[in-house]
């Protein structure tokens, strides 16, 4: 959670460069993503603790597939929102934001487990 929300700290001074500015650009895009892409890697050890064995694979690869179709949608809400707001840096400020709290929510709250647990899944 907390590479997370390093990430959100670089998201604003994106939009707020001086067009024309690459190496600034360049350089504040990698440091938002590498934090955030980081936690990326533990999502097989997550898997593995919230899913049985059986379907371990399934749930990987859901949770991949999910992603991937975030990465479709985000375009498209984000010029939605932008048609609102009036301008693409703000609507991708409030994408990214909205996002990173609900992964920081359904992390921190453990929710996974909980549903497991509402469910009844065994842990075989």
């Amino acid at each position: 959670m907390l590479g997370l929300l390093i990430s959100l700290a670089f998201v604003f001074p994106v939009f707020a460069l001086p067009a024309g500015n690459v190496v600034a650009l360049w350089v504040l895009l990698s440091a938002c993503r590498r934090p955030a892409r980081a936690s990326s890697g533990l999502l097989p050890k997550y898997i593995g603790d919230h899913f049985p064995t059986r379907l371990r694979a399934a749930g990987l690869g859901f949770s991949y597939n999910v992603g991937a179709l975030g990465g479709a949608v985000a375009p498209l809400a984000g010029a939605a929102i932008a048609s609102r707001l009036g301008g693409l840096g703000s609507a991708l400020t409030v994408l990214a934001v909205t996002l990173t709290a609900v992964v920081a929510l359904i992390i921190g709250f453990d929710l996974p487990a909980r549903l497991g647990r509402a469910l009844r899944v065994d842990r075989a």
